[in-house]
C-alpha cells in the first residue's frame, strides 16, 4: 500500500512521457524483483509479455525522440515543447 501511494504521488511531479514509461514498465519490474528476491521462476508467457512491454516502450521512446529531432529550432520552440 505504501509503495503504491509513493508511486502515484511521484507521478504528480513527473512529465507525462516519463510517467507513462514508468507505469508501463511496472509489471516488468515486479516480475524481475519476484524472480530475484523470491526465487519465483517466470513462465514463458510472463517473459513474452515483458519482452513485448519493453519493445513497445523502446519503440515509443525512439519515435518520440525522432519527432523532436525532426523539428527545426522555430518549430521546436512553438510546437515540440
Amino acid at each position: 500500500s505504501l509503495a503504491h501511494f509513493l508511486f502515484i504521488d511521484s507521478l504528480r511531479s513527473a512529465r507525462a512521457q516519463y510517467a507513462s514509461i514508468v507505469s508501463a514498465l511496472e509489471p516488468v519490474y515486479g516480475s524481475l524483483l519476484a524472480w530475484l528476491l523470491l526465487s519465483e521462476t517466470p513462465t514463458g508467457r510472463t517473459i513474452a509479455g515483458g519482452t513485448l512491454i519493453i519493445a513497445a516502450v523502446l519503440v515509443g521512446a525512439v519515435s518520440q525522440s525522432d519527432q523532436v529531432l525532426d523539428c527545426d529550432v522555430e518549430q521546436q520552440r512553438a510546437a515540440c515543447h
